[in-house]
């Protein structure tokens, strides 16, 4: 991973220090009447009129000159009601306009705290979270075991950037962002199926039209944040949801009835092979139109692109984002009694809920229908001749702790550390304090010891080759893969030259492409410092470094590592491409998705394999290592396992593969 951490130039540190009074609310905005914005009250990111009406706005906006960008930006509403639309047109605006798109942003919890953070931790300049929200695993509610995970400010920091970068009503950004927006949420499904059986929790059921659709919700939900509602159990979907009631909005109304048959209409299509247009021309099903369609992304054609986005919002629907608002405005579905909508309604809060999980296994079951009709992979498939895997092993690089060398070796530990949030921004209807005097929030999240992978690979090439790695981990399991395939997690795919004969390849852990390190605070801003991820602009997508590994249990839980080799000169998409940055679950900014394999490879379908072990047995260029993930419940650790930038000037622990 590229990190660049250097004093800006004047003009760019110009630019941060009124990008640093605008997120901070300490600007002083210029009236122009031309460019008067009307907000968007209960602004829902899911919401396809609201968002229709903010990307025309940011458009307008980002059009404009800097200055006057920014003043118009300064003059935008801060109040709890308008607090979603302004933090939505803010950021996007400046993600997209010249002269701020690659200036990096601060964290968002740390300008909108009250979407990460209980209402009542920003009424006072210091709380512990663990002691005000108590422990709230009971036996009464299973759910509650996960809530750690959910609650994690990184994850919900990613999947808000995520669709922040990718607005659904905006043209793609690439030609497989449909393909993107499956696999991210895939991911996240997996990683949280195997934090629930590491917890002896089943895995998540689907829920949505032919799962328990018409049945009572079991899981309630309260996120205890400011503008949300919470929800209580076993409440039951309306048979109508009505959107978009805001002053100047078309009303809108989701049927839940026609949700059912947009199902059908996709899941018919998936089995017939094509989709079908607006004009009636089929269109293949690929992974990727099948991404666009479910989000009903609005798409665009060019000499160059079939047609990426929606194939046919009319019969099709916008399912996954109707989805998200029936839920979110369950306990009011009609707006009679004026009762916010719940988490549900937005990327930096609805994973957070255990719904989202059970509504995106569903959606995930529109995906894998398709999975399951493609051709399943082969030997001739997975096989990189000249390249050969001999070992793998991961090392832990700190020895506190520990008590010799055969505990480093396969072995990865997990455990909780106390973590201290500043923030600096509350909406303008709740008293903050100075600027120079944040709030502090601290908090329990789960962290791992830093550790490496040795990769022993050999090559019978003459010359120099690049090899893309691909790294995967899935708790072990008696299952055959295709039961099993979708609870491998991606860890890391990089590319590495491998040389003549024999080779040692090493990877740290925090060079992961699937992780971004939030090192960019607006202390560092204060100073005029930044600290970025060269390769991913001011996006801020990315999985949370402290989330990289499961959680594991006491008694050692057995996993299973899998580690394949592929050819990069046969998978770059064009010469320039590279795996830098958070590519895994984020893409490129701006570019095409640089590894031309599908997003999961090799476990994006089925396999002519029934277990891991037949494949390592046939493909010399893949290994499988059996790893221990060990929770450590009492562990504290040091000093340099608690700062990424104390990790990063880490080098190779020195240790000798054997």
């Amino acid at each position: 991973m590229s990190i660049c951490q250097c004093q800006i130039g004047s003009s760019k540190k110009s630019v941060q220090r009124q990008i640093l009074q605008l997120l901070l609310n300490d600007g002083e905005s210029d009236t122009y009447p031309e460019l008067t914005v009307n907000p968007i009250d209960n602004f829902s990111t899911f919401n396809a009129t609201h968002m229709k009406a903010a990307n025309t706005i940011v458009k307008r906006i980002s059009q404009e000159s800097f200055s006057t960008a920014l003043n118009v930006l300064e003059g935008l509403p801060r109040t709890t009601e308008f607090s979603l639309f302004t933090m939505f047109v803010t950021r996007r605006t400046l993600s997209v306009m010249e002269g701020s798109r690659d200036v990096p942003l601060p964290p968002l919890y740390q300008t909108q705290p009250q979407l990460f953070f209980p209402e009542a931790c920003l009424l006072r300049p210091h709380s512990d979270l663990d002691l005000l929200l108590g422990d709230d695993c009971t036996k009464e509610y299973i759910e509650n075991k996960l809530s750690w995970f959910r609650e994690d400010v990184g994850l919900s920091e990613h999947h808000c950037n995520w669709h922040l970068s990718y607005p659904f009503t905006e043209p793609p950004k690439f030609e497989r962002q449909g393909e993107l927006f499956v696999y991210m949420h895939q991911q996240m499904l997996a990683r949280y199926d195997f934090e629930r059986l590491a917890l002896g929790v089943e895995r998540v059921q689907a829920w949505g039209p032919g799962c328990g659709w018409d049945e009572p919700i079991k899981e309630g939900y309260n996120a205890n944040l400011k503008g949300f509602s919470f929800r209580p159990s076993n409440l039951v979907i309306a048979p109508t949801t009505k959107l978009g009631d805001s002053v100047g909005m078309k009303i809108r109304i989701i049927s839940r009835d026609e949700i059912c048959r947009q199902k059908d209409r996709i899941f018919d299509s998936v089995a017939r092979g094509y989709l079908e247009g607006n004009d009636g021309t089929r269109e293949p099903v690929s992974i990727n139109k099948l991404g666009f369609t479910t989000e009903a992304n609005l798409g665009y054609v060019t000499e160059s692109n079939d047609g990426a986005g929606s194939t046919n919002t009319k019969l099709y629907g916008n399912i996954h984002n109707d989805g998200h608002m029936i839920l979110a405005a369950i306990n009011d579905p009609n707006g009679l009694y004026k009762i916010n909508v719940g988490p549900m309604s937005d990327p930096a809060t609805a994973a957070k809920d255990p719904i989202f999980y059970r509504w995106h296994k569903f959606i995930d079951g529109i995906f894998e229908s398709h999975r399951l009709h493609l051709t399943p992979y082969t030997v001739e498939d997975l096989l990189f001749d000249g390249i050969q895997i001999h070992d793998v092993c991961t090392v832990v690089t700190d020895l506190s702790g520990l008590t010799g060398e055969k505990e480093r070796v396969n072995q990865l530990y997990t455990f909780f550390e106390k973590k201290t949030f500043k923030v600096f921004n509350t909406p303008t209807d709740v008293k903050t304090p100075p600027m120079d005097k944040p709030i502090t929030i601290t908090k329990s999240e789960l962290n791992h010891k830093p550790f490496v992978y040795q990769i022993k690979v050999s090559s019978t090439f003459t010359q120099t080759t690049k090899v893309t790695f691909r790294v995967f981990v899935a708790p072990k399991s008696r299952k055959s893969l295709d039961d099993w395939r979708n609870m491998f997690v991606e860890l890391d795919k990089f590319i590495a030259k491998v040389e003549p004969g024999n080779n040692v390849i090493e990877r740290r852990d925090f060079d992961s492409s699937v992780v971004i390190i939030r090192d960019n605070y607006i202390e560092d801003m204060m100073e005029g410092v930044m600290r970025y991820n060269t390769s991913s602009g001011n996006c801020g997508c990315g999985w949370p470094l402290n989330l990289l590994i499961p959680r594991g249990t006491e008694g050692n839980m057995p996993t299973q590592l899998f580690v394949i080799a592929t050819n990069w000169e046969e998978d770059k998409h064009d010469p320039k491409a590279n795996l830098d940055g958070s590519v895994s679950y984020c893409g490129k900014s701006g570019k095409e998705y640089p590894d031309e394999k599908p997003m999961g490879f090799p476990f994006d379908r089925a396999f002519d394999f029934n277990t891991i072990s037949e494949i390592t047995s046939l493909v010399p260029n893949s290994f499988a290592v059996d790893i221990g993930i060990k929770f450590k419940p009492d562990f504290n650790p040091s000093p340099a396992e608690q700062t990424v930038k104390d990790r990063i000037r880490k080098e190779s622990t020195g240790f000798v593969l054997i």
